[in-house]
């Protein structure tokens, strides 16, 4: 019994994972960052 099918998708699936988890907290970040620099840009304080 061939299961290649099956060990290719796990490693995309665990691939797929690490870079969510590498993306996802820059992406958080940023939005941070961007809300802030807006905040600042309307007179409020940081």
């Amino acid at each position: 019994m061939n299961h290649w099918n099956y060990i290719l998708m796990a490693y995309g699936a665990f691939a797929a994972l690490m870079l969510w988890d590498y993306a996802a907290p820059r992406m958080a970040l940023g939005r941070a960052m961007r809300a802030i620099r807006l905040k600042q840009r309307k007179g409020g304080q940081a």
